[in-house]
């Protein structure tokens, strides 16, 4: 699909160094933040659709963290590069676990349905949808949809040698880099090491984690990016968010617009 014109999305200040960012039904917006100083915690921030600061909430993980109705629910134990067991709670709920399992690699939380979750392994490419009234949790393998096997070997670092010795752990470790999900159910995924001249590659899935289709958005371009590694001046398509009618496309301070 082509893209739009690039739209400029205003940020609050607070909103350096968040993690993650939750929209709820009257439009507030909800970042996740780690402060250093005066001293190191971690909080969720929340502003009014308009960017004025309401209030800060704070608990003991804001990595990763999504509304469902009107409950925070967030992953306690997420990793960064080794093995863990990484687990769902809600904030606003008397139940300290939802659901554990042994995880590797940055997660990434959605509300799915009403009922449920789902939650995003960047690195082992797949995804886990969690059943809130039960706990019950179901894997849906990601690597078996042709976009994400090319994804998976352009990753390689002996791909056309595209990665360096120092380079090529971070190469290979991202390859599903985003999640977002519609109010319907439908789940979008962001996939890395494809060719941005091309465009960025986003798949579909349905509620029940099926492969459904995807999208291939050409790409803004832009001067400043223009680099020898990059002479296109590409965006670098690093997260999306998904409404009923459009697809956003975020990297490099800029974000691009699709419908879908």
């Amino acid at each position: 699909q082509e893209h739009s014109a690039p739209i400029s999305c205003p940020t609050p200040n607070f909103a350096k160094g968040s993690y993650d960012i939750n929209v709820d039904n009257s439009g507030k917006i909800y970042l996740s933040q780690f402060i250093i100083r005066p001293k190191a915690e971690e909080n969720i921030m929340v502003f009014s659709p308009q960017g004025e600061f309401l209030k800060v909430i704070g608990f003991e993980t804001a990595k990763s963290f999504c509304l469902n109705n009107d409950q925070i629910f967030y992953i306690d134990g997420a990793p960064l590069m080794q093995s863990t067991t990484a687990t769902i709670k809600g904030l606003s709920t008397n139940q300290d676990s939802l659901a554990q399992w042994e995880a590797y690699g940055p997660l990434k939380l959605r509300a799915l349905t009403s009922s449920k979750l789902v939650v995003l392994g960047k690195i082992d490419c797949r995804i886990q949808i969690i059943d809130l009234e039960t706990g019950n949790r179901r894997t849906v393998s990601l690597t078996p949809i042709p976009d994400i096997q090319q994804g998976i070997a352009a990753q390689d670092p002996d791909y056309l040698g595209r990665h360096t010795e120092r380079t090529k752990n971070l190469g290979r470790s991202v390859v599903v880099s985003d999640i977002d999900t519609t109010n319907n159910g439908d789940i979008y995924l962001n996939v890395m090491g494809h060719h941005i001249r091309q465009g960025a590659v986003v798949i579909k899935l349905d509620k029940e984690g099926n492969h459904t289709g995807r999208l291939r958005c050409k790409l803004p371009v832009f001067d400043e990016l223009k680099t020898e590694a990059l002479p296109g001046g590409q965006m670098l398509p690093v997260r999306i968010g998904v409404s009923d009618t459009y697809l956003f496309i975020l990297g490099d301070g800029k974000v691009a617009r699709y419908p879908i």
